[in-house]
């Protein structure tokens, strides 16, 4: 069964640049990008992300992203114990 997807109009385009030449690129809607991984286009083994309406690949985290992200972490738990679910 295939998904109609409502396309927004509203949003500005990017500009991107591919063998010097400059592209007009369509931004998504957070909707669109759902939509995309309801339908199986990504799956969560695709390091990509939605940022500003760009789908881009992500960064691997470098040992000082991790060591803050796991400090912060365990603020948090012991702020608010189980209360919360935190994913680093």
């Amino acid at each position: 069964m295939s998904t109609l997807m409502e396309i927004s109009p509203s949003i500005p385009p990017l500009i991107g640049n591919f063998n010097g030449q400059n592209l007009k690129l369509r931004q998504i809607t957070a909707k669109e990008y759902d939509a995309m991984i309801e339908n199986g286009v990504f799956d969560e083994n695709d390091q990509v992300e939605l940022l500003n309406g760009a789908i881009i690949e992500k960064m691997p985290k470098g040992t000082k992203h991790s060591a803050a992200t796991d400090r912060i972490a365990r603020v948090f738990y012991r702020h608010f114990g189980e209360n919360v679910f935190i994913r680093n």
